[in-house]
């Protein structure tokens, strides 16, 4: 109505939040991508956040957090659930930076993003919530109604959608977090730093 005056917009996205709700193309994006486990992606996260200047080169993980099962030690069908949780969590995220981009791409289109203060910022780090098995329905934990693996397999291919509201295991959390050592709950050591970006 007066694109002479300057406007306020703010854009409230779900993501990351649990529920991991995304449509099964967005997810199978993933296809695969985390096969190699938390483990193996916490370290591959350090070297890429040194590589690209986040972190000091000389910067170190902590060590795994006790209780956390290690990659190699989960069954076939916890390898299985999990990588698929993670699939969807990683969907959710695409989702989200999709619809980021095509506000970016519609302000160089009016030529105006040089005229437009952007700010990103992002609710904590990731959440423990998810327990050591991950959650196809967050409010069996609540409910005390433990959910078991071979349970949600039969509805692995569920996750993401309005039947389910999932969330991934915590030792996910832990690679999500890196190189910190803790998750969202914690303030100390935790992952509890909102990052934002200003353009």
């Amino acid at each position: 109505m007066a694109p002479e005056k300057p406007w306020f917009l703010w854009i409230a996205f779900g993501a990351a939040h649990a529920p991991h709700h995304v449509s099964k193309e967005w997810a199978d994006k993933y296809k695969g991508r985390f096969d190699r486990g938390w483990d193996k992606v916490k370290e591959e996260t350090l070297e890429r956040q040194k590589r690209i200047g986040i972190l000091p080169k000389n910067t170190e993980l902590a060590p795994p957090n006790e209780g956390i099962q290690k990659w190699d030690d989960l069954s076939a069908d916890e390898k299985k659930l999990f990588a698929r949780m993670m699939e969807v969590y990683a969907g959710f995220l695409s989702h989200m930076d999709h619809q980021i981009g095509r506000l970016i791409t519609f302000l160089e289109e009016i030529d105006n993003i040089e005229n437009t203060l952007t700010f990103v910022c992002s609710d904590n780090g990731a959440s423990a919530e998810g327990i050591l098995t991950g959650q196809f329905n967050e409010a069996s934990v609540f409910n005390m109604e433990p959910e078991s693996t071979e349970e949600n397999i039969k509805r692995i291919d569920e996750l993401g959608s309005p039947t389910s509201y999932n969330h991934y295991p915590v030792g996910w959390a832990m690679a999500g977090d890196a190189p910190f050592k803790w998750y969202k709950q914690y303030t100390h050591y935790g992952g509890t730093k909102d990052p934002l970006i200003v353009h």
